[in-house]
């Protein structure tokens, strides 16, 4: 076999790695390394919650305590802040040598130059990075411009595939400002995840907008961005969302609302058939303990025990066990304002064969560096 056919076979390989999942298997961990952060945003609650930290090896026994359940699967290293997190690029390398997909969430306005060279030496390979065409640390177009070359120098020679992260409120201009922030984004062949700003969910850790701010978009601004992401998705691959949850947006939200959507409240697990229950993922907390989702729904049964993967037993590892435990945990949960449930589309149904092209694009930066 030739060297080129070697390539794309790897590339497809990947391609598949990211987007489909065996049934039983989780596909995805969001792992909270910390929730410290200096900011204060204002559509943020993540660094209002404090935790003990795990040690590096803590770090190492969890995520190989999740290899029987979670192989291959993406982890997602977020924050507050990951990068103030002294052990960050060994606990990433220590998941990589794992057989875990590595990637991670920052704010643009902190990366630079030596910051990407180490993610990529540490084994990251898909980097979001949260950067709004209106943030107060990149309003000004020359700031904008040098985080997009640093963007450009992680895909093309870090083999890091770059996404920037923008979310939009009320207040955003959608036409005059959020689309050509996001069209120049992606004319620069880096990815594009549009986020809408999304309300505090009852009793729920991280999103943090009250519904009388005046922040949250309309159903009107809604629906335009996901109308014009799955025209930009189909037309270059490079919109990050899938058009599962772009669907979502575009036919289910309503902000009068208190719910969107229900949630499917369980993992995946061999009985399971396809498209039907299940999430595919799960949430590491900066202290080890796992939830369902990035809500974090752990205090909505204050008597149940945490659940600490490091502290379970080989027989306890696997997804049916979990969805034992964690069920205690969610048993009283209100329910919010996120597409948890369509990620089960995304990893076992068909809509999965939708995202190939994305896949391929992401897995040929990471191989390629194209």
């Amino acid at each position: 076999m030739g060297i080129e056919s070697t390539r794309i076979g790897g590339v497809v390989n990947q391609a598949e790695q990211l987007f489909f999942s065996k049934r039983g298997m989780v596909r995805r961990i969001h792992f909270f390394i910390t929730t410290k952060c200096a900011n204060n945003c204002n559509t943020c609650a993540v660094t209002k919650q404090t935790y003990d930290e795990m040690t590096p090896d803590e770090i190492e026994q969890t995520f190989m305590s999740m290899l029987p359940f979670a192989e291959g699967a993406t982890v997602v290293f977020e924050g507050g802040n990951a990068l103030s997190v002294p052990h960050l690029y060994s606990s990433i390398a220590a998941v990589k040598k794992m057989g875990y997909y590595p990637a991670i969430v920052l704010e643009a306005h902190r990366i630079n130059q030596n910051i990407v060279d180490m993610l990529a030496l540490a084994g990251i390979r898909y980097m979001n990075v949260s950067m709004d065409p209106t943030h107060r640390n990149i309003s000004n177009k020359q700031k904008t411009e040098e985080i997009i070359r640093l963007l450009l120098y992680a895909k093309h020679r870090k083999r890091i595939f770059p996404v920037v992260n923008s979310m939009f409120t009320k207040e955003t201009d959608i036409e005059k400002v959020y689309f050509p922030f996001a069209k120049w984004i992606i004319e620069n062949g880096i990815g594009f995840n549009p986020i809408p700003a999304s309300p505090k969910v009852p009793r729920g850790h991280f999103s943090n907008i009250n519904r009388n701010s005046g922040l949250l978009p309309s159903k009107d601004q809604i629906q335009a961005v996901a109308k014009k992401m799955i025209q930009l998705k189909k037309r270059t691959g490079l919109i990050a969302t899938s058009f599962a949850y772009l669907n979502v947006l575009l036919n289910q939200i309503d902000p009068d609302n208190n719910k969107y959507w229900e949630c499917a409240k369980r993992l995946p697990t061999v009985h399971d058939k396809p498209n039907e229950e299940g999430l595919g993922m799960l949430t590491v907390l900066p202290n080890g303990q796992v939830a369902i989702c990035q809500e974090n729904q752990d205090d909505f049964n204050p008597n149940a025990e945490p659940v600490i993967i490091r502290n379970l037993h080989p027989w306890q590892l696997n997804t049916d066990y979990l969805n034992s435990r964690l069920a205690e945990r969610i048993s009283d949960c209100p329910g919010c304002d996120y597409g948890c449930a369509v990620s089960v589309q995304l990893v076992y149904g068909r809509e999965a064969i939708s995202e190939i092209i994305s896949g391929l694009r992401i897995a040929a930066t990471s191989l390629l560096g194209i």
